[in-house]
């Protein structure tokens, strides 16, 4: 059963209290994403370290995936898409630094309306974290998912989990690595 959004059982209202939470009517300025990106990703470290056998050494590196919302459904007011990031599908790009995401992904004053944040690789080039973005972007941080988790618009995933794995004390910690192919090795 879905539970919220466009066409749901309980229609946005329900969609925008679950993820969204708090209503502000501030734009999200530069310097607050990049900031919220850092928080984000140094939580999602911090996590990691407890669970996976890997170090984690910094710098922090980004792969960008674009587009990753189902964007069938009209804009709303206060939504846009961005035609040059549209044009590129669903490709992924990066590696690239937080700078780098930050150029890529504000927009004018608009950002992706959420980013979920999962921890990918590490290596001797540091460590990796997917960006997941949604497609639709927006000046107003009231359309923006996860105000309540403290770094709008990002959302922290854990590692990806080796699907047999219970716990660090029911599984121990596995290696961050178990899920890329032997032709993707880590960085």
């Amino acid at each position: 059963m879905h539970l919220g959004g466009r066409g749901s059982v309980f229609g946005s209202k329900f969609l925008t209290c679950i993820n969204r939470c708090a209503f502000v009517d501030e734009d999200m300025d530069k310097a607050t994403f990049l900031a919220n990106l850092r928080r984000c990703a140094s939580k999602a470290h911090e996590k990691a370290l407890h669970v996976v056998t890997e170090e984690l050494r910094p710098p922090f590196h980004y792969y960008v995936l674009l587009n990753r919302s189902y964007d069938g459904n009209p804009l709303v007011p206060g939504e846009h898409f961005i035609p040059d990031l549209k044009a590129h599908g669903s490709e992924i790009l990066g590696p690239m630094s937080d700078e780098k995401s930050v150029e890529l992904l504000w927009r004018d004053g608009m950002v992706p309306e959420w980013i979920n944040v999962t921890l990918h690789s590490s290596g001797t080039g540091g460590t990796f974290f997917q960006l997941r973005c949604c497609g639709r972007f927006t000046p107003n941080e009231k359309f923006l998912y996860h105000l309540n988790e403290g770094y709008p618009p990002f959302h922290l995933f854990g590692p990806i989990q080796p699907p047999d794995w219970v716990s660090v004390e029911q599984s121990g910690r596995f290696n961050l690595h178990w899920h890329l192919k032997p032709t993707n090795p880590p960085h």
